[in-house]
């Protein structure tokens, strides 16, 4: 009951946020902060889930981001939460930040079973999953990844998703500099 509860109470947190980015009563408390260290904090809190897969991250210690950090902390867990719960025993998931002309990039990729190209477009969509078999069983609401294109949104980013070949999905994102 304990399990459920929790669960339950972390649908209804995720469907207030999302509401409230709808409305615009989000706002961000825009600040210079250590890429390195919002990867590291998100892939500790993740890598609980699920011991089996390893959380690579790939980044230098002196980039700068700038924004928001807990909500990009939010946005990398939620990533970061997904790529590991679709990736097999054994498997790798790899974060990276780095950075580019006018943006600091940051990309989740897994080693999952990946994304048809006909649902690349819908995996940002409130409580959509790609497998039907997950639909009702374990795993989250499909609400994690809705929750990140308005949050990369606000700070004036951009994300994207790309399945990659053979197996795997890529998650990128670009936060201005």
């Amino acid at each position: 009951m304990l399990k459920a509860t929790e669960r339950l109470s972390r649908l209804v947190d995720q469907l207030l946020e999302l509401s409230q980015f709808e409305s615009g009563a989000i706002r961000i408390a825009r600040q210079d902060f250590l890429v390195s260290q919002i990867i590291e904090d998100a892939a500790a809190e993740v890598r609980p889930v699920n011991t089996d897969v390893h959380i690579v991250a790939e980044v230098d210690n002196g980039l700068v981001g700038a924004g928001d950090p807990e909500r990009i902390h939010e946005v990398l867990t939620n990533l970061l939460t997904n790529a590991v719960r679709h990736s097999p025993a054994g498997g790798e998931v790899k974060v990276r930040g780095a950075p580019m002309p006018g943006c600091v990039r940051i990309e989740v990729s897994d080693e999952g079973t990946g994304v048809p190209p006909d649902d690349i477009e819908r995996i940002f969509d409130r409580f959509y999953r790609v497998d039907a078999a997950r639909r009702s069983g374990a795993g989250g609401a499909g609400l994690g990844l809705a929750i990140a294109p308005p949050i990369v949104e606000l700070h004036g980013g951009s994300i994207r998703a790309e399945s990659q070949k053979p197996t795997g999905c890529r998650i990128v994102f670009d936060l201005p500099s």
